[in-house]
């Protein structure tokens, strides 16, 4: 199969690149990450709490945290030490297309080095440092990438539908949402993105968000007293008639059916 992902990553802006060491670390609330960022865990550890995991970091451990990601953390270790990358691309995502959001380099001491060097040239006085900065930024991601690469496509086809499937069943009850944008969220076409559903669930995009509204339709015929109409609408539908249909299609009874029996 072809490679999931051909991304021309532009990085706009680099912000700033430090170590840090930090006592009893906490983010106690969800709060959206202002840039992108590169991690690199020297001492301690945090567990991070994100919307759909919970992932802790150890030493050696490099965090892909994309801009726009909420989550909150609390330190496991009176003492952590880090390498922090922010930086900027031009289009907002990519970063969160092109790598997990924890890698576990196999020569941590090597990667540790190339942060520590790119930190010692941003923060060195030199007319060239920070477009030396950015060069070895994109050798670092061209790194992570191969290495998050390493796993076999099928690693890559399962996060990515995984992923856009958490979208899907976040947004359902949105009328507006259409596969089109779930492709563009995670920078595959649509034919690419129906491709890796029929991989992976046997199904495409459009009939899993189908079976996640009927889902959440069912779950209110049951357990609400809402009109009909009232969950059509709560679950995504904007036609009453199509909802029904589609209902009908799936159970072989109509909605008032359905919640009579």
């Amino acid at each position: 199969m072809e490679h999931l992902l051909s991304l021309d990553m532009q990085i706009s802006h680099i912000h700033t690149i430090y170590h840090a060491v930090q006592l009893d670390w906490s983010r106690p609330q969800p709060f959206p990450r202002h840039t992108n960022a590169l991690v690199f865990v020297t001492e301690g550890s945090i567990e991070y709490r994100f919307p759909d995991s919970t992932v802790r970091s150890c030493p050696g451990d490099v965090l892909a945290l994309p801009k726009g990601l909420v989550y909150s953390g609390v330190s496991r270790n009176p003492v952590n030490s880090f390498y922090v990358l922010d930086f900027e691309t031009v289009r907002e995502g990519e970063l969160q297309a092109l790598l997990p959001r924890v890698l576990h380099p196999e020569n941590s001491r090597e990667t540790e080095l190339r942060f520590r060097r790119i930190c010692e040239i941003w923060n060195g006085d030199t007319p060239t440092g920070h477009l030396r900065c950015r060069g070895m930024l994109y050798a670092l991601l061209e790194e992570l990438v191969t290495l998050a690469g390493n796993g076999s496509e099928d690693d890559w086809a399962m996060r990515l539908v995984s992923e856009t499937a958490a979208f899907l069943k976040a947004s359902a009850a949105e009328p507006e949402l259409t596969v089109a944008a779930a492709a563009e969220r995670v920078h595959l076409s649509q034919s690419q993105l129906r491709r890796l559903f029929r991989k992976v669930l046997g199904r495409s995009p459009l009939e899993y968000l189908q079976d996640v509204r009927l889902s959440m339709a069912k779950n209110l015929l049951l357990y609400s007293s809402l009109s009909v109409g009232e969950i059509a609408v709560r679950c995504g539908y904007d036609s009453y008639s199509y909802f029904s249909r589609a209902f009908r299609k799936q159970t072989g009874l109509c909605p008032t059916q359905f919640r009579r029996r």
